[in-house]
């Protein structure tokens, strides 16, 4: 999973949440805000940025993508490693990132056996009761923060329910 978070940093977190929000700060002339506070929305819109990239794969797989033809490093690839039993864990290794057929199929049974989609629900979850608690934090400041995050999770929901993971 290191390698699927570092990724995802970088490719979804910082591009498309993390600078936005220091971008807005600069922009609204609020380099005032207390380091602390800065950095903790910054690792909130990382973590949501690594869930966006997990959202995708998994929106990928759904949808008879090719991430798994093509041996992608996907979060449902990292995480069902993670859960796999030997036997599992073998066929994963075995057949992915290979064209045939019948081995993208072997993969599919796994990730079923594991109840991926399950997986992505609880990372979602777990993002989601983040963005409470975040959402409780008295700033001190006025409205901007809020409402990047605000904007920023709402995105994210929507995408989830897009890929039908509470369904």
């Amino acid at each position: 999973m290191a390698i699927f978070d570092k990724l995802n940093k970088y490719k979804n977190a910082f591009s498309v949440y993390v600078y936005q929000f220091k971008l807005a700060i600069i922009l609204a002339d609020k380099q005032q805000y207390d380091n602390k506070f800065v950095e903790t929305i910054e690792n909130f819109l990382i973590g949501m940025g690594i869930l966006s990239g997990a959202l995708n794969d998994y929106q990928d797989y759904y949808e008879q993508g090719l991430d798994i033809q093509e041996g992608k490093c996907t979060w449902l690839i990292c995480r069902s490693m993670q859960l796999a039993d030997d036997r599992q864990l073998a066929q994963l290794v075995d057949n992915y990132g290979h064209k045939n057929a019948d081995r993208v199929q072997q993969i599919c049974r796994v990730f079923d056996e594991l109840d991926m989609k399950s997986e992505v629900r609880k990372f979602a979850d777990n993002m989601f009761n983040k963005y409470q608690q975040l959402a409780a934090i008295d700033s001190g400041n006025d409205l901007l923060v809020k409402q990047i995050v605000d904007n920023i999770s709402y995105e994210v929901r929507y995408y989830a329910k897009i890929c039908h993971i509470y369904d």
